[in-house]
């Protein structure tokens, strides 16, 4: 290795045969080879080229259509395709339904050209994850299968894995679960409220039958009230989880010799909850 003077010069003190090698970050680097005479000048000039950072990737499937990830990050397209991918290493994945995933890794320097053919195998190796969210807008990690965000069904391969739910103001929920070949498995993740984050009044629900009406069910009064205050509360009313307008206090009609299931919710309030049954119609 040689220093340039301030004149770009370099002084060679042996003369013969040399390799030139010139570097500047970002770019690609020059090399050249060259020979010099005793007292010889040599004058070697280069313009440097921006490095490429991305390959190309062209990739097809049988069967096509399946959807390409690099590094588990979707391209957003399916095969065939050629893609632009970052360079180094990296890992190229093809998922399609019914069929076990497919993948290879390449290492390539920028500006790279290569080929991929993917042959799917059949899913016999594979089941279905049923996923389904409480509340519905959970943030859901699954390691391995970051196509798996929300609720859904999703077929995988035959494995074992974990799944974590987390949501502002709810605990975190981490599960397990097993996928079959050919079976369907059904995961649910409810979170809870964290106790500081719920509210701590209570309601008091009252459930007053009157009169039959002329549809023969019972007409029932139902009234909320503040369990501290004793004041009237306006609470949405829920029969059987459907809700039924207006707030309380209101009168509603059910069928005689029935249970249902009354819900009373108010804004900073916990909810009330009561099974009732109506009597026989007099």
């Amino acid at each position: 290795e040689y220093t340039f003077n301030e004149t770009n010069t370099l002084v060679l003190v042996d003369p013969g045969g040399r390799k030139l090698t010139l570097k500047i970050s970002g770019f690609s680097d020059y090399i050249e080879m060259f020979t010099i005479g005793e007292g010889e000048e040599k004058t070697i000039s280069h313009t440097f080229v921006i490095q490429p950072t991305t390959v190309s990737i062209s990739i097809t499937s049988s069967p096509s259509g399946a959807q390409i990830l690099v590094d588990d990050v979707s391209q957003g397209v399916t095969t065939p395709s050629t893609i632009s991918a970052p360079s180094g290493a990296h890992t190229v994945k093809l998922t399609l339904s019914g069929y076990n995933d497919w993948q290879q890794s390449y290492n390539e320097i920028g500006g790279a050209s290569i080929s991929m053919n993917a042959t799917f195998v059949s899913g016999a190796g594979t089941g279905r994850l049923i996923l389904s969210l409480i509340p519905a807008d959970i943030s859901i990690a699954v390691p391995g299968r970051s196509e798996i965000t929300s609720a859904g069904t999703f077929d995988l391969p035959v494995g074992n894995y974990s799944i974590i739910g987390s949501k502002s103001g709810y605990t975190d929920k981490t599960l397990s679960f097993n996928i079959l070949a050919g079976n369907d498995t059904q995961v649910l993740i409810a979170l809870e409220g964290h106790v500081a984050d719920q509210p701590t009044d209570q309601i008091v629900m009252t459930l007053e039958p009157t009169e039959p009406d002329v549809s023969n069910a019972w007409a029932v009064t139902i009234i909320a009230k503040d369990a501290r205050t004793d004041a009237d509360i306006a609470a949405w009313i829920l029969v059987d989880d459907v809700f039924i307008g207006p707030t309380t206090p209101a009168v509603i009609y059910l069928a005689q010799l029935s249970t249902f299931n009354i819900k009373l919710r108010a804004k900073g309030y916990r909810q009330a909850e009561q099974t009732y049954t109506t009597p026989a119609l007099p």
